[in-house]
């Protein structure tokens, strides 16, 4: 299968972003995992893509909030969504 697209033009829907955050005990150990894969989990389900839209300039943030024993970490993905304009309508078999 050929996924290829020749693309006209391209139009801005808008900005979508997900966090998650993590905590650890004395900055070290971590309480949980798959921080990434939940804040995108996040962005892909505020996204709800339609036909010919696709998230593009995905960037992170981090922040850290530092307490005597404990640190937090929250995660936060953001990206825009961009519908493609093909060249040509492709034809479905």
């Amino acid at each position: 299968m050929d996924y290829r697209m020749e693309i006209m033009s391209t139009k801005y829907v808008r900005s979508v972003s997900g966090s998650a955050s993590n905590g650890s005990i004395l900055c070290i150990f971590p309480l949980n995992g798959e921080q990434y894969a939940r804040a995108m989990n996040e962005v892909y389900r505020y996204a709800a893509l339609k036909t010919n839209e696709t998230l593009q300039n995905l960037r992170e943030d981090h922040e850290f909030r530092f307490y005597l024993f404990y640190c937090n970490h929250i995660l936060t993905v953001s990206g825009d969504v961009v519908s493609l304009m093909p060249l040509v309508a492709s034809t479905a078999p």
